[in-house]
């Protein structure tokens, strides 16, 4: 095992064997410049209506790293030391799980994968009698959370608002039956 830190550089290999005797070998270790290493993301998702700002935590992350996201370039990207990087996933990205790649100027990559899950963001005021796409996004969430039983669709009715009732009351927010403004905060922001 090399130690963490050990300057770049080529080494000799001493062996000892249990009896004494020894063998060396020069030029045996070449230690060469580690490229960065991804090791987290927080948080783990972003919706997608809005920019969504993620931490990078890792090792060896260099000014000038570029950042891909499903294999899309992001263009904000922050150095903000070796261990850490900011990013921000702009509006409207692509919904689904992505794999993130860190590359340093060096050319020296790592990717972590299924490392950020986009989902569709809501921006819209909807209620009973809507029909709209973001409905069908609202219906699938609230399946996930628990509280929506039904096949989801794009018409918002009874068991939607019902659905919504049970969310803005698990979230301890006011109980409209309405994607109003405090429901969206919070099912755009939480996991």
């Amino acid at each position: 095992t090399v130690p963490a830190g050990m300057a770049t550089g080529n080494y000799k290999l001493v062996v000892t064997n249990p009896d004494g005797r020894k063998d060396t070998k020069t030029k045996a270790v070449n230690v060469v410049a580690g490229g960065p290493i991804v090791q987290s993301v927080t948080p783990g998702f972003a919706s997608n209506n809005a920019d969504r700002s993620i931490t990078v935590a890792g090792l060896n992350f260099k000014a000038g790293s570029t950042v891909t996201l499903g294999g899309v370039a992001l263009t904000d990207v922050t150095f903000d030391g070796s261990t850490q990087l900011t990013i921000k996933v702009p509006e409207d990205f692509t919904p689904g799980t992505h794999d993130l790649r860190v590359v340093n100027p060096s050319g020296k990559g790592d990717k972590l994968n299924n490392a950020i899950k986009v989902r569709v963001g809501f921006d819209l005021t909807l209620a009973n009698g809507d029909v709209n796409d973001q409905v069908l996004a609202l219906e699938k969430r609230l399946k996930k959370y628990g509280h929506f039983s039904g096949t989801p669709d794009t018409l918002f009715d009874d068991d939607t608002e019902q659905a919504v009732l049970l969310y803005q009351d698990a979230v301890d927010v006011d109980q409209t039956g309405r994607l109003d403004y405090l429901t969206r905060y919070f099912l755009n922001t939480n996991e």
